[in-house]
C-alpha cells in the first residue's frame, strides 16, 4: 500500500497517442518507485471521433520509466491519453 503521509516526490503529467488502427502505445517518463507510484487517467481524445468512452482504455507502469497505454478496440483516428504518475516518498 502507497503511504501518502510522507507526502508526494514527483509528479510528471503527459500524453500517450495511439495511432489510427493501433490499440497500445508508450512513453518514456523520468524514473520512480512503481512500488510507491500511482497513475491517474485524466482524460482522452480520438481525432473526429468524439466520444471515446467504448474504447476501455488502460494505463500502467510496464517498469520504473516506461508507461503504457492500450485500448480494447481499434480506431481509424489516433487516440490520445492524458495521464498524471505521482510518487510518494
Amino acid at each position: 500500500m502507497i503511504s501518502k503521509q510522507n507526502g508526494i516526490k514527483k509528479i510528471q503529467r503527459g500524453v500517450i497517442t495511439i495511432a489510427a488502427g493501433a490499440t497500445s502505445a508508450t512513453a518514456t517518463i523520468s524514473q520512480i518507485d512503481t512500488s510507491k507510484s500511482i497513475i491517474d487517467f485524466l482524460g482522452s481524445e480520438a481525432g473526429g471521433a468524439g466520444n471515446t468512452d467504448y474504447y476501455k482504455m488502460r494505463l500502467s507502469l510496464t517498469n520504473s520509466t516506461t508507461l503504457s497505454a492500450s485500448i480494447g478496440y481499434w480506431s481509424s483516428d489516433a487516440v490520445a491519453l492524458t495521464y498524471q504518475v505521482t510518487e510518494y516518498w
